[in-house]
């Protein structure tokens, strides 16, 4: 299986298709040319996750997404999630909203973008 790598970016207080993305020679991101033809320098960088949600929204890494979670027991519990990348599982995931993330729950396709953890901070309190 294949997916489309895309990315987002947040850079001035705004969310931003990305066209290209520069590089230093260490292989830091340099800068991005959005969607317009502008060059940013973005505060983060998104990655596209391969998946949509129930309504065809695609969902990138700090997405926040409303779901019902399987916890450590095997039932379900509705609530609020963030996307996260975690490295130790080289795969998105769905974390916590406050701290590390912990733990971690698969993304299902029941699931329903809700905001951004730049644009909408104020979900990261519920």
């Amino acid at each position: 299986m294949t997916r489309p790598i895309k990315y987002r970016a947040w850079a001035n207080g705004k969310m931003h298709d990305v066209r290209a993305i520069s590089f230093t020679e260490s292989g830091e991101v340099h800068r991005i040319l959005d969607a317009e033809g502008v060059q940013r320098v973005p505060e983060a960088l998104l990655q596209y996750i391969g998946r949509n949600d129930k309504n065809d929204e695609e969902i990138y890494e700090g997405h926040i997404l409303e779901g019902n979670w399987q916890n450590d027991f095997g039932s379900f519990e509705p609530g609020l999630r963030k996307v996260i990348h975690c490295h130790a599982d080289a795969a998105f995931q769905a974390g916590t909203l406050r701290g590390n993330g912990y733990p971690h729950c698969k993304i299902g396709k029941n699931v329903t973008v809700r905001g951004t953890i730049y644009e909408n901070p104020e979900l990261l309190a519920k």
